[in-house]
């Protein structure tokens, strides 16, 4: 009988081992700093050896498992140095000889394999890729299409780039979109240009937005700087295209906000794309190689490996605690290099900003919460296919609503209408209003967190109905609140229309009047019958659920709705609202079949 481990089972035990190593694993960076290639020999006990070159003024990164050992020939002599995970180390010349040392002090080991320093392996590590959205302002002089259009040329830059951080931290740039924006006439400096690129343009379908502009800035007068700091692990980065920079200048310049944005800070070393002057011109030089010093590729190492992970890590301060600490101890040493630079604080100030342990979630222990938060789970994927596919406005609507009801259709049946609707209530809503408002803070809460707003509004958008985001917001809202609240709860003067008046300054709408009452016979007829969803969830269609606007008045007045209405008690108004009543009930979706 054969002994051979069937391939089913051998092929768990590696995805079992290899999981194992992915948690203790970290990069090594190893430097040149002699006039020669070296050649050397990496083993740890639990992978064969590899043999790596190491180019002269270069440097070369490992993924290490509990430490390993450098073999290499120095002076006619084999020599052997042991290497930590998540430190740097450098061949340096020593009187005719060479010697593999630390580039600062490297911590002694943590863990299990501090007593035991015979085990260790050599991990492989995957490319990550990182999203981009590429923008340029409406200023931007050359035109979009051709070889010397502005999209061409800054498709070149950023695969360019990639090159550099493919090379260096296994980090890959994927353009996923391109766009323009408007650059805001009222921001004087890099830094309201910057905020105002933030709240503006939303990174969608993207991971990071990249914006060129090439607007002149009044603060320009004083002295002219190509890029704000990008934020470690931040969502956008802004880049001043308006600058008289040859091309390799400016392909430093995106490198460096890139290493910032991986956690890399300035230096001293000249030849290191993190130097306080990345467009100084020395990348017109003969000869120069765009690319990082070995600390700094030690930190942007750090960072990514655990960073571009899925979910990805927002912020410094979300790390492990083994890679803040390894963080911590490297920018310790660059802060020691290179005091000047106040970043260095800074970075270790946001690795010190560890969120608090989230507070266990309710979902386990409510059916309806759990629920709502699948279904705003199913939008926001929904929202990306859609982006994907080039989707705008009512169509986006009509898509995450399908997409929305097939996520609740797999609930348990007891909560799938009320969980559809409390979840597409929740993914529409990009207000903060029903987050603060009494009647419907705890809800919201509990079916998403600030951090969960926060993604879901980068990828949601403004979903319209009749063209209106606003208009959508009611219509889901008032179906959510008739199912949560009673059917009365989107009757004018009802908690629907109490919740909406602090947005519209006092003004009377006919057409959110409608979508409300719509709303709510959308959330009865769910009730009445659950197994529409199965239909909703395929021919979903804003057309058959809400009436013409049209012809419906909108933003009265105050005192013009007195005037012509009286009150909600009115006959005058009821009639209205009767008339509004009967389309609602003539539509597709709520004739008898």
């Amino acid at each position: 009988m054969s002994n051979a481990i069937p391939r089913h089972l051998a092929a768990s035990m590696l995805l079992l081992a290899a999981s194992q190593l992915a948690v203790a694993a970290a990069p090594v960076v190893i430097a040149n700093h002699t006039g020669k290639d070296i050649v050397a020999t990496v083993s740890a006990v639990s992978d064969r050896p590899q043999r790596v070159t190491v180019d002269r003024r270069d440097f070369t990164v490992l993924t290490v498992s509990g430490g390993a050992t450098v073999s290499f020939i120095s002076d006619g002599r084999l020599q052997t140095t042991r290497i930590e995970e998540g430190c740097a180390y450098a061949f340096n010349p020593d009187a005719g000889a060479v010697k593999l040392e630390p580039l600062y002090d490297v911590p002694a080991p943590r863990g299990a394999h501090a007593k035991d320093q015979k085990q260790g392996a050599i991990a492989p590590r995957p490319v990550a890729t990182l999203t981009i959205k590429l923008l340029v302002d409406r200023l931007e002089p050359a035109v979009r299409a051709g070889p010397n259009g502005w999209e061409n040329r800054l498709r070149k830059r950023v695969a360019a780039a990639s090159e550099v951080l493919e090379r260096q931290c296994h980090v890959r740039l994927e353009v996923v979109a391109v766009d323009v924006w408007d650059t805001s006439a009222n921001a004087r400096d890099l830094a309201g240009q910057m905020s105002d690129f933030e709240s503006s343009v939303p990174t969608r379908p993207a991971q990071l937005a990249i914006g060129f502009f090439s607007r002149v800035l009044a603060a320009d007068a004083t002295g002219r700087v190509a890029a704000p700091p990008a934020v470690p692990l931040g969502s956008h980065i802004l880049i001043d295209e308006g600058m008289p920079l040859a091309e390799s200048q400016r392909l430093e310049v995106l490198v460096h906000e890139l290493g910032h944005l991986l956690g890399a800070v300035h230096t001293k070393d000249a030849e290191s794309v993190m130097r306080l002057s990345p467009g100084d011109g020395r990348s017109t030089m003969k000869g120069f190689r765009i690319g990082f010093d070995p600390l700094n590729a030690l930190a942007i190492n750090l960072v990514a490996a655990e960073a571009m992970k899925s979910p990805p890590v927002r912020k410094l301060g979300a790390l492990s605690a083994s890679t803040r600490r390894q963080l911590t101890d490297l920018y310790k040493e660059m802060a020691r290099q290179m005091p000047e630079d106040q970043a260095v604080e800074r970075y270790l100030r946001l690795l010190d900003d560890v969120p608090p342990p989230r507070q266990p979630n309710r979902a386990a222990s409510d059916p309806l919460i759990g629920g709502a938060r699948t279904v705003v789970a199913a939008i926001v994927s929904a929202t990306e296919v859609a982006n994907e596919l080039g989707m705008t406005g009512d169509r986006v609507t009509e898509h995450c609503v399908r997409a929305a009801a097939a996520a609740a259709g797999k609930l348990p049946e007891e909560q799938r209408v009320s969980a559809f609707l409390l979840g597409l209530a929740v993914a529409f809503d990009t207000s903060d209003q029903l987050r603060k408002a009494e009647t419907t803070r705890g809800l919201w809460l509990k079916v998403e967190n600030d951090d969960e707003r926060r993604e879901r509004l980068k990828m949601i958008g403004q979903p319209t109905l009749q063209g209106r985001h606003r208009l959508a917001r009611h219509f889901v809202v008032a179906a959510a609140l008739t199912s949560i609240a009673g059917a009365k709860a989107a009757d004018p003067g009802g908690i629907v229309s109490e919740l909406f008046d602090s947005e519209s300054s006092g003004a009377f709408s006919f057409s959110e009047m409608a979508v409300e009452l719509a709303g709510a016979a959308f959330a009865r007829s769910l009730s009445e019958s659950p197994g529409r969803l199965e239909s909703i969830a395929g021919t979903f269609s804003i057309a058959d659920y809400t009436p013409p606007l049209s012809e419906l008045d909108d933003a009265i007045s105050r005192d013009e709705f007195n005037r012509r209405f009286g009150s909600y008690t009115d006959e005058r108004f009821r009639t209205r609202e009767t008339e509004i009543r009967r389309r609602i009930s003539e539509l597709p979706a709520h004739k008898p079949k």
